[in-house]
């Protein structure tokens, strides 16, 4: 069965935001300890899942970079980068 839905553009940058909350968390907790196993690895299923159904993805296949909207990524226009301060 599909499902079309639809989502304000206000709320998908709030669960785009969400979505990199879960990939921080999942990326810093990489030993899994001690939260408990299984909800870790159901939350990395909710990341991949929201990324994948809201149209989320990331320039390259690096684990630690953020989500953005693919329109943003493949736009054909480049990106400006932004500084990263320590």
């Amino acid at each position: 069965m599909t499902k079309s839905i639809i989502i304000e553009n206000t709320d998908r940058l709030e669960l785009l935001r969400l979505t990199n909350i879960l990939r921080d968390f999942n990326c810093n907790t990489s030993e899994k300890i001690p939260i408990e196993y299984n909800h870790v690895c159901e939350m990395e299923t909710l990341m991949f899942q929201l990324a994948r159904l809201l149209e989320f993805d990331k320039e390259s296949h690096n684990w630690y970079q953020d989500y953005d909207l693919k329109e943003n990524l493949f736009a054909g226009e480049p990106k400006e980068k932004k500084e990263k301060v320590n």
